[in-house]
């Protein structure tokens, strides 16, 4: 035993634990967790020390393998029982690991600090070489993998990428290594986002029993890619810092210095504060991260201690900037390549600097590296260009790198252009940077004098500083805008009024700067401010005014200000002034465009203050129609047809002549002429086809695909181009097994699955993610609809109205009796009946009453999803758990190459279980719950029958007849339920005739434009087609008569449109050689054509003008089917122009889910398009 050991700890004491332990080697992990839990100091370092010496057993809990040299070795430390919610422990315990070990981590701090700036400047071999230095010198790690999975995604592509996740996966030993070595791949590959990470990290356990190893597991991936970890607590933080100590001492540190720089952003304990501080200082005297000396800096009253050296081009480059003089600025950062500092400060300098003097950023595209990126994001985002897309991509950037410091800064920058403000990510920002600047006082305010001091010792910033500690006074050195706002700005809490004076004439002059970027950045904060000035002096109208201004500039300028206040108060106003106003209106839009009815409100208490009840009888106000810019925004924007459906004096059969009218006033005006002309196409096309669309049903089974879809585009488009990227590649990786479960954490690899393809596994996730959310989407799934159309009280009510409406059914006198004793009727209708008869009948009713309801409640738990917890649902989606199920599918699904195609196939899966599910409700209502009335009536009434013999009084005979009459209904009854039970679609259209179809697209186009209505009689149709289509096609079978239709009107190249001929004829071939013919370019090596297959023959002729050059039409269309055949043209389905060919052959494969193959010529002035349809049962009615 060691002498010094031996001092602090008795020996016979020493011997007395060490006896114990050899006779019961296996309590040893609850030894190491007693030891490492222990609250005496001075008796925890003695048993560590002897532990770690092999004086004792438990080594294996502290360093087991703690230096991994391979894959195999990580995680190989055992893991101490998590006992105790101390944090101050845990990092107690890492801080004699980190000492141990200190020398190995001072290398990897300097390999590190290399790494980055390669990794930042693309340079990605040397940046390889420097990890493998790390795992070769230091150890391997979970912080290295991830570096290497970024390095070959970046370097390589995603396909190397997971041919790398592979061989690790065969190799990992530890289940927790195996099971984060997927996400640490997800996290690396650089199409995927911060928030599609988060999600498939809150799938992976939403569905899983909560245990301590679930919840430990989350936390420890939460933690260690990034992810919420912001918003841990103290308890999750220690857990996860417990099952760290697991892994290698490069994790063990990275997770001691991030989690004490989050508990510091977190308001850290001030009894901590000193212990820590000086816990901190100890292990930085070797190790000298910045990181730690900012955390010192940040927590404790010692001196700041500076390196002027390191802040000279610093001071310099920010100076230059203060001053105005930004091309010094730009070119003492170019001249001397200071963007390889990775100091975020000089990124922004940088980009302000090119913004303000209105120079052009010259990126550059060949040479793709992370500071270019973020150089051009910043740009952007500054300039409010793409807000939204630009936000969502810088926050992807800080994902890849946030294993480095300069993602803090990223996250922090991107928080000023959302509404969510968070100073923790300023806090964790400057601890993550290695250079103090001005700015880093709005942070470090405790230490703000002793840093301005350390500035002013050294000479450091001074222009700066002046701007910063604004005294109100102008200064002939500094940009003289910037100036003016920090001037205004240090006014808003001293005085507001002279504050506003000066935001207002900077908001004129800004508005004014012919810089574009310059005058977006500071409109964007100007506006902020005032709208906070206008808020709190209680100016509304002004505080509108601003926003609906700005917004009409750029709206992305307000993206980032919250308006909550200001609608609350507009909502619950009744100032006139604001009603009358007509940005009010606007206002309420930019809130929440969709919400229809709170734009409703705002447009009619508008319309009312100007004397009307209908918006549009506002069009003949002159004075109000004076003001365009407003008017014109809210007729095309505001007053559409869905806010119009909420105007009760505008009829049902007027509304959509009502949205035509605005939509003609306002073409004729010239205002944004082309998407109205497209809006006011889509409507006459609505109301043309309104003829063909069934009764609306009765059924109430509703999913809101396109909602989810819509809401998750961003995300499901990730996932699926993720998919298609891989879904060729032959990569298998092993997966864990998480459904356990287990109290205590088992990092064997006995709970590993087999081996499965990537992209099968990525193919399963998207499936059952998105079949979670048509089940349970709060807004658009299918338990939502479940829950308020039918669950909610009203498959109760319609259940027991025949038993209610024929008085024998009774009610409880409250919620907590347990009888059924209350009957209405039966108090009313006979009260001179003795009491005890009486009481006698209500208890026979109560019997009866008790059967239905409780029955009535077994029905309400079958219109559940089958889960755990609802074990009776009848909606059973279990089969997209079952692995051979989703391989079938996959196979299905593997081929398709269009994105809504890919989804459509997906979304018929979930109605196809949901309709055999539909099919067992309808039929057990049918069957059981008919049965069983029917059963209990007869009960009842054979009941009330013996009664009658008993007491002989009329009250029986009334109530053995209402029984008879509700036995003979009940079917009828039942049968209005059951039809709830069908799947409801938005518009259910009639089968039809291929006749029929033609008529209504001819009608389409002629309410579309009057002039088509003039070759009305030189239209000639030919239709021999003696079959009936299946009306849920009808809507594409139209859009694909539309665009020959109008192609031929198009491009016929007549002035007068009465001079063009059409010809069109429809039938079913059986021979397809017959149609080949010398004269025609044939395409019909587009599909493998089977000669035994029935087509539809559908041909357009039109003649052509003169002036049509018929090489170029013919060059133009073989190109077209070139890249048909070739499947190159789907980036051509949502362009406008050009495109028509490309719509059609995309409705035929992925909407009507048939083959097709085109034949065209163009000669003699004529051109003629033929297309051969295969037919198939799927759109003909009764098959053919």
């Amino acid at each position: 035993m060691n002498r010094k050991v031996c001092d602090k700890m008795n020996k016979k004491e020493y011997i007395k634990i060490k006896s114990q332990l050899y006779r019961n080697m296996h309590k040893i992990k609850h030894f190491v967790s007693k030891v490492k839990y222990e609250e005496n100091r001075g008796k925890q370092n003695s048993i560590f020390e002897l532990i770690n010496q092999k004086s004792l057993p438990g080594s294996k809990y502290i360093d087991g393998n703690i230096l991994p040299s391979s894959i195999e070795e990580l995680g190989k430390n055992l893991y101490i029982p998590f006992v105790r919610n101390k944090i101050s422990l845990e990092w107690l315990w890492q801080y004699r690991l980190i000492n141990k070990y200190s020398s190995n981590i001072l290398k990897y701090i300097e390999y590190k600090e290399e790494y980055e700036k390669y990794i930042l400047s693309g340079n990605y071999e040397k940046a390889l070489e420097i990890i493998e230095k790390i795992n070769g010198e230091v150890c391997i790690s979970l912080w290295g993998i991830s570096q290497m999975f970024l390095i070959y995604e970046l370097k390589d592509g995603v396909k190397e990428q997971k041919k790398f996740l592979q061989e690790l996966s065969e190799k990992a030993s530890n289940s927790i290594v195996l099971f984060t070595l997927e996400f640490l791949s997800f996290k690396a590959e650089v199409q995927n986002s911060y928030e599609s990470l988060k999600y498939k990290i809150e799938k992976k356990f939403s569905n899983k029993k909560a245990t301590f190893e679930k919840e430990i597991l989350e936390d420890f991936l939460n933690f260690l890619l990034d992810v919420k970890y912001i918003e841990f607590n103290s308890e999750k933080i220690s857990k996860v810092l417990s099952l760290i100590n697991t892994m290698s001492i490069i994790d063990i540190y990275e997770a001691y210095v991030k989690s004490i720089q989050l508990a510091i952003s977190n308001n850290l304990d001030v009894n901590l504060q000193t212990q820590l501080s000086q816990q901190i200082g100890e292990v930085n005297l070797i190790i000298k991260d910045f990181r730690l000396t900012k955390c010192i800096d940040f927590i404790s009253n010692d001196k700041v201690e500076i390196n002027k050296n390191e802040y000279v081009f610093l001071t310099r480059i920010i100076d230059e900037y203060t001053a105005g003089n930004y091309n010094a600025a730009l070119k003492l950062i170019e001249e001397n390549n200071l963007l390889n500092m990775n100091e975020f400060s000089i990124y922004d300098i940088y980009v302000k600097s090119y913004i303000f003097s209105d120079l052009e950023y010259e990126y550059n595209k060949k040479k793709k590296c992370f500071c270019n990126e973020i150089i051009r994001i910043m740009m952007s985002l500054y300039k409010r260009e793409d807000l939204k897309r630009n936000t969502q991509a810088i926050v992807n950037i800080a994902l890849l790198l946030s294993d480095i410091n300069i993602s803090k800064d990223i996250l922090n920058f991107s928080m000023q252009f959302v509404k969510e403000k968070q100073i923790q990510r300023e806090i964790l920002a400057q601890l993550s940077d290695k250079y103090y600047t001005p700015k880093s006082l709005e942070v470090y305010k405790n230490r703000k004098n002793d840093i301005i001091e350390c500035f002013l010792e050294n000479n450091l910033f001074n222009l700066t500083l002046q701007v910063f500690n604004n005294d109100g006074k102008n200064s002939n050195n500094v940009d003289l805008l910037r100036q003016e706002y920090y001037i205004a700005e240090s006014l808003m809490e001293v005085d507001a009024s002279k504050s506003v004076n000066i935001f207002e004439k900077l908001y004129e002059q800004v508005i004014k700067c012919k810089i574009n970027g310059k005058r977006l950045y500071y409109l964007a904060k100007i506006c902020e401010k005032l709208y906070m000035l206008y808020l709190s002096m209680g100016e509304y109208n002004k505080a509108l005014h601003v926003i609906v201004e700005s917004y009409f500039i750029n709206d992305n300028l307000i993206i980032n200000i919250d308006l909550e206040n200001l609608y609350k108060i507009i909502s619950s106003c009744k100032e006139e002034s604001l009603k009358n106003n007509i940005e009010t209106v606007i206002f309420v839009y930019i809130i929440n465009s969709k919400d229809y009815f709170e734009l409703y409100k705002a447009l009619a208490n508008y319309t009312e203050a100007n004397g009307c009840f209908i918006f549009s009888e506002l069009l003949n106000n002159e004075n109000l129609v004076q003001n365009k810019k407003q008017f014109y925004f809210v007729l095309s924007n505001i007053y559409t047809l869905d806010v119009i459906k909420q105007f009760v004096f505008i009829n049902k059969d007027e509304r959509i002549n009502e949205r035509v009218k605005i939509i003609r006033y306002l073409i004729e005006n010239n205002y944004n002429k082309a998407q109205l002309e497209n809006e006011l196409n889509n409507l006459i096309k609505e109301e043309s086809l309104k003829e063909n669309i069934k009764e609306v049903d009765k059924s109430r089974i509703v999913v809101d695909n396109k909602g989810i879809l819509q809401d998750l585009d961003e995300l499901y488009r990730e996932k699926y181009k993720r998919f298609i990227e891989l879904k060729d590649l032959n990569v298998q990786i092993f997966y864990v097994d998480i459904d356990g479960n287990n109290d205590e954490l088992d990092l064997s690899i006995s709970n590993i699955k087999e081996r499965q393809e990537q992209s099968f596994l990525l193919f399963k996730e998207i499936l059952q993610e998105y079949i979670n959310e048509l089940l349970f989407n709060p807004n658009y799934g299918l338990d939502k609809f479940l829950s308020s159309r039918i669950r909610h009280g009203m498959l109760k009510d319609y259940l027991s109205k025949p038993f209610k409406n024929h008085n024998i059914l009774n009610s409880k006198k409250d919620s907590k009796s347990s009888e059924y004793l209350i009957n209405q009727f039966v108090e009313e209708n006979y009260s001179d009946c003795e009491d005890k008869s009486k009481h006698k009948i209500l208890k026979l009713l109560s019997y009866f009453s008790e059967k239905i309801m409780s029955k009535i409640n077994d029905v309400e738990n079958w219109i559940r999803i089958k889960s755990q917890e609802d074990k009776d649902g009848l909606f059973n989606y279990e089969l997209f758990e079952d692995n051979a199920y989703i391989y079938n599918l996959y196979n299905k699904s593997k081929d398709i190459n269009d994105y809504n195609s890919f989804f459509d196939t997906l979304t018929d899966e979930f109605w196809k279980l949901t309709e055999t599910n539909l099919k067992i409700i309808r039929d057990k209502i049918d069957i059981e719950l008919y049965n069983y009335f029917r059963h209990q009536l007869k009960e009842l009434e054979n009941n009330l029958r013996m009664l009658k013999n008993d007491l002989h009084i009329g009250i029986l005979d009334d109530l053995v007849g209402e029984v008879g009459v509700c036995c003979s209904i009940l079917k009828q009854d039942l049968e209005l339920v059951k039809n709830w039970f069908h799947i409801k679609k938005d518009n259910q259209y009639i089968d039809f005739k291929f006749q029929d179809l033609l008529n209504t697209c001819i009608e389409i186009n002629n309410k579309l434009n009057n002039n088509y209505s003039k070759i009305k009689d030189r239209i000639e149709i030919n239709v021999q087609i003696p079959l009936i289509f299946k009306g849920d096609k009808f809507t594409y079978w139209v859009d694909i008569i539309n665009i020959l239709y109008l192609n031929a009107i198009k491009h016929c190249g007549f002035q007068r449109i009465d001079d063009i001929k059409i010809e069109l004829e429809a039938k079913v071939i059986n021979d397809i050689t017959k149609y080949n013919r010398e004269k025609k370019t044939e395409y019909n090596d587009l599909i493998k054509v089977q000669l035994d297959k029935k087509y539809i023959f559908l041909k357009l002729k039109n003649n052509l003008s003169n002036e049509i050059n018929e090489e170029e039409v013919a060059n133009k269309v073989d190109d077209i089917f070139t890249n048909i055949k070739s499947c190159t043209y789907e980036n051509y389905i949502t362009c406008e122009g050009g495109s028509g060919i490309y719509k059609m052959t995309n409705i035929l494969k992925n909407n009507i889910k048939t083959n097709s193959f085109y034949q065209f010529y163009c000669l003699e002035h004529e051109f003629c398009i033929e297309i051969f349809i295969e037919l198939k049962d799927t759109f003909i009615v009764g098959g053919f």
